[in-house]
């Protein structure tokens, strides 16, 4: 779990799967079938309904792979990032690998400046977490995610679930394990953070959301595709 979390910029991600034929397919019948809450929502924050259903898409395939990490227990692992002896087993998970002693250097310096930035970040989430446990109805001890400690079909963290999250259907929760409060907390998101008709302000806002200029363009591209079929 700390590895991932603290090394894991240094394995590139293959998005290209998700603007396969078959995901686009299956993207396109999505949206289909729920083309009245997606068209209001799109209306309503003025976010494209392709957008949201590509980052749906990206994210959990609508919530098929949402993840099977304890959420809590991911931050509380993650929150001792910089001890001396993990940020030491982080760097040995590399050293084989580098040969050249100035670039090995340069990663140990870059490791262990993100363990303890990690750790002070899983600190502020253990917070959102005890925070959301206030304000709403979820049982935050029983959430599961991913193991960067996202959850929920748009893969939230507790932060941006308070500050992001809203409710879709007007049942009163907030559940982004529900499809309805899942689009137009996506929606919210991004038009909070600049979403506007310039593209320019949609990847800055799409890249608010992950940090990663390869998903900011597979987002784009499944979004494309969607509005051609």
């Amino acid at each position: 779990m700390l590895r991932i979390n603290v090394t894991g910029f240094l394995r590139k991600v293959d998005y290209s799967h998700n603007w396969s034929d078959a995901s686009i397919r299956a993207c396109r019948a999505f949206l289909d079938s729920n083309r009245a809450l997606f068209d209001r929502v799109a209306s309503d924050y003025g976010v494209p309904a392709e957008i949201i259903t590509a980052v749906l898409w990206v994210e959990t395939k609508f919530g098929r792979v949402t993840g099977t990490n304890h959420v809590w227990s991911v931050y509380a692992t993650l929150a001792t990032a910089d001890q001396p002896e993990n940020i030491r087993a982080n760097q040995a998970a590399y050293r084989d690998t580098i040969a050249d002693p100035a670039r090995l250097a340069e990663l140990d310096s870059l490791v262990e400046v993100r363990s303890k930035r990690k750790a002070a970040w899983a600190l502020g989430e253990l917070e959102a977490l005890w925070q959301m446990s206030r304000d709403s109805a979820l049982d935050v001890l029983a959430l599961r995610g991913s193991w960067a400690g996202a959850f929920g079909l748009p893969q939230f963290i507790p932060s941006s679930y308070l500050r992001w999250a809203r409710d879709g259907d007007g049942d009163g929760r907030v559940d982004l394990f529900n499809l309805a409060d899942a689009v137009a907390s996506v929606a919210n998101y991004l038009r909070s953070n600049g979403w506007s008709s310039e593209r320019r302000a949609q990847e800055a806002a799409l890249f608010h959301y992950n940090n990663s200029r390869d998903y900011v363009e597979c987002i784009f591209r499944v979004a494309e595709l969607l509005v051609a079929r």
